[in-house]
């Protein structure tokens, strides 16, 4: 038995995950937890069946007994579980119902959750839903890795408290149906399904995870997707929710109707036996999955608006005779009659006839406005603007007399084949970005390969690097609203069903389109999406310089074992030099990320860059630099999470009212507070933590699965101070600092004082 990997969704879904180009949410069902012995839905409902068979059994009443077992014969054969569940638990009466089910998923709290609870966190998925009451999906995160940060878990029927976790950078685990420990949480019945279906806040929740993540269901059945009608809410209105992906070893003509109806794509699997070896199959490839540039079909560059003649091409040397112009037009004339026919060997062909006429393309290449040579196929360049080792850009205008920006390929460039793959490769990205109306990118309005270059729309506005050496990048809106607007930008291109990545993310990519005539309505353009990139080519790519080496990850400078160049963190990586680049008002040196003092640095400059009115974004933006530059691929933030931390700072910036996340408020207060400045921030426990060498400690943490903030202060006497009589002051010190928070609405959870020591834990909730 081995998992079929060619699937095609199963393709789909494994370059999503392999390239982190999306927002990952796994639903999972009872088919998890069912490899760990625990009863699945059914089951349980045949161990509810047996008590109420015994109970009944045990009923000396004839006529009460006959009543009851009509029940037991009706509810057998209810196929509606929810409704069987709710007449189960009358009929069994709440206590045995309730104790029954715990005894039958107590033994959870003590086993090793099943591996594949651990392969689903491996893969980094922004969250889990999960039916499953047993709590094995937490206990998985926690063993993946003791640098997790703290996840936020809540039940379903909290969720309207909890949308804030959509934005947030950080995982989080719903437990849809309630945890065992808690019987007020649990969703089995009619009653509490409709209950917890009547909430507004939990509508929302779950319809905001279809319509904006990729959900992949894992363990359940057709029913257990259907809970809520969510998907057939969304559909019946039109929402186009993208597509989800469904493990499943069903292979009926239902459960095929159902996915297809609902944007939902079935990748199958063989269960024989019960045996679901084949998933966990499915689970190692998809973390082990390392992603690469598919370079086939990038064929030449059919040239645009171009009417070949029935006139025969000229042998090279009559050609030569021409003027530049002239050799370009009868080139590209050749170029269309050959690519635009159906022959499938039309590129092999077009690359001898490249070969034949090699010294008139490379005439071809000859333009430029001096002396007279400024005609470039009907484009009349005006002046440059730009150039690098890539190519130059010009100033020009269109046929029409538009102004027009035109991108011309170095000549010696052409002779490198890996670079023009690159090219073609931009300018196939380019034209799926145009195609799906991608706003924020400039689309190319032409390309041509003799000579290469692209035609793309005049901005009018300087590059973020120009404007940040003039000073007009200074003030967090400004920084926080670039940021965002280049990240907004470039997940769009992550999200389309090419994945479109841009590889080349610097601040010459980065227009301010009207940042001088509209300085209210200007708005962030970027250029080049995977124009110019290609790993082996340094030396010869507009992007490389001693100045821009450090925009690039570490994978796109030197080949790395396992690590793909076709991977979201590329980006991330880009944009985080980027944010640095704003942050310090210098460009990154290469390798700076892999330095020692990397993150004292930046800290040092987060306590330069006052002025935010939340006072914490400056450590906050330097953290994030921090993690989204990190050496290795795998740990560093996908754009989706940069997205969602750039949106929460530029929300509270903007509206401090607006927070609602309890780590976002914790570090605020701490931030704050006179004490505690110079706090280090502890990413697992999502605190601030100070620590003076008087022997004063003092943690501000944020609870999110509480939605509250917990303060820990303690006192402890360090034995060099030299203090006698301390204990006289233990108790008023206590005293005293209860009554402040008291006074504060602070609830004091725990209080301790000894002889020399003092400690006391207070919270508040987040939602205040």
């Amino acid at each position: 038995m081995a998992f079929d990997t060619t699937q095609e969704p199963y393709q789909e879904l494994r370059s999503i995950i392999g390239e982190r180009t999306g927002g990952i949410v796994f639903w999972t069902g009872a088919g998890l937890s069912a490899q760990a012995c625990l009863p699945t839905w059914s089951e349980l409902k045949k161990v509810l069946l047996k008590d109420l068979r015994d109970k009944i059994e045990n009923n000396d009443d004839a006529e009460g007994k006959n009543r009851d077992l009509q029940a037991l014969r009706s509810i057998t054969q209810d196929q509606n579980n929810w409704r069987s569940f709710e007449r189960l638990r009358h009929q069994l009466g709440d206590t045995s119902y309730r104790t029954r089910i715990r005894r039958l998923f107590n033994p959870s709290s003590s086993m090793e959750p099943p591996q594949i609870y651990r392969r689903i966190w491996e893969l980094r998925p922004h969250g889990m839903l999960t039916l499953n009451i047993d709590r094995l999906a937490t206990k998985a995160y926690q063993q993946t890795g003791t640098d997790k940060p703290m996840i936020a878990e809540f039940f379903g029927g909290e969720a309207a408290s909890y949308s804030h976790v959509l934005k947030s950078p950080r995982p989080f685990l719903c437990n849809l149906h309630g945890t065992v420990e808690d019987r007020s949480s649990w969703v089995f019945t009619a009653t509490e399904l409709n209950r917890i279906k009547a909430d507004i806040g939990y509508q929302n929740f779950i319809r905001t995870c279809l319509s904006a993540k990729t959900i992949v269901f894992v363990g359940i059945s057709a029913d257990d997707i259907a809970v809520g009608g969510f998907l057939e809410d969304l559909s019946s209105l039109g929402i186009d929710v993208g597509d989800h992906y469904w493990f499943t070893h069903r292979r009926d003509r239902d459960t095929s109707r159902w996915a297809e109806k609902h944007s939902v794509r079935l990748i199958n699997y063989q269960a024989p036996n019960g045996d679901h070896g084949d998933l966990l199959e499915a689970m190692d490839d998809l973390v082990k999955f390392v992603s690469s540039d598919d370079l086939v079909g990038l064929g030449p560059i059919a040239p645009p608006g171009m009417d070949p003649t029935n006139q025969k091409l000229p042998a090279q040397e009559e050609l030569l005779k021409l003027d530049a112009e002239s050799i370009r037009r009868a080139l590209n004339e050749e170029a269309t009659r050959i690519l635009d026919s159906a022959d499938e060997d039309r590129n092999a062909k077009y690359a001898a006839f490249a070969n034949a006429y090699d010294e008139p393309i490379y005439r071809a290449w000859y333009t430029g406005p001096i002396n007279g040579r400024s005609e470039l196929l009907g484009h009349s360049l005006i002046e440059e603007v730009a150039s690098g080792s890539f190519g130059k850009v010009y100033r020009a205008t269109d046929p029409d007399g538009n102004d027009i920006a035109v991108k011309i390929l170095h000549q010696d460039m052409r002779r490198d084949e890996d670079l023009f793959l690159a090219f073609r490769r931009g300018v196939r990205s380019m034209k799926i970005l145009s195609d799906n109306g991608i706003d924020g990118m400039v689309p190319y309005r032409k390309a041509y390969e003799i000579p290469a270059f692209v035609v793309m729309d005049w901005i009018d506005g300087p590059t973020l690097g120009g404007a940040v050496a003039a000073r007009q990048v200074e003030d967090w809106d400004l920084i926080l609203r670039i940021g965002l607007s280049v990240a907004d930008i470039v997940r769009k291109g992550h999200t389309l069903p090419e994945r479109v990545l841009h590889r080349d993310i610097r601040p010459s990519n980065i227009m301010l389109r009207g940042f001088y005539s509209d300085h209210q309505n200007w708005e962030v353009v970027v250029l080049d999406f995977d124009l110019s990139w290609h790993r082996g080519a340094l030396e010869n790519s507009v992007t490389y310089g001693s100045t821009l080496l450090g925009y690039l990850a570490p994978e796109q400078i030197q080949a790395i074992p396992g690590v793909s160049t076709r991977h979201a963190s590329v980006d991330s990586f880009g944009l985080g030099m980027v944010l640095y680049f704003m942050f310090s008002g210098q460009d990154p040196v290469p390798d700076q990320h892999r330095h020692s003092g990397w993150d004292e640095s930046l800290m040092k400059l987060s306590d330069r860059r006052r002025g935010a009115q939340w006072v914490s974004i400056p450590k906050r933006f330097a953290r994030l630099i921090r993690l989204a530059t990190r050496d290795d691929q795998s740990e560093r933030w996908d754009m989706t999470q940069i997205q969602a931390e750039l949106q929460r700072l530029h929300a509270v910036m903007l509206d401090p009212s607006s927070a609602a996340s309890a780590e976002l408020l914790a570090e605020e207060l701490a931030a704050r507070c006179e004490f505690s400045q110079g706090y280090s921030w502890n990413e697992n426990l999502l605190a601030a933590e100070k620590e003076e060498s008087s022997g004063v400690k003092l943690s501000v943490r944020g609870d999110e699965s509480q939605r509250r903030i917990v303060v820990s202060m303690s006192w402890g006497d360090t034995g060099v101070q030299g203090r006698r009589n301390v204990g006289k002051w233990i108790g008023p010190a206590m005293q005293n600092a209860e009554g402040v928070l008291a006074g504060a609405d602070w609830e004091v959870e725990d209080s301790q004082t000894f002889y020399a020591s003092i400690a006391i834990k207070a919270s508040i909730s987040a939602a205040r």
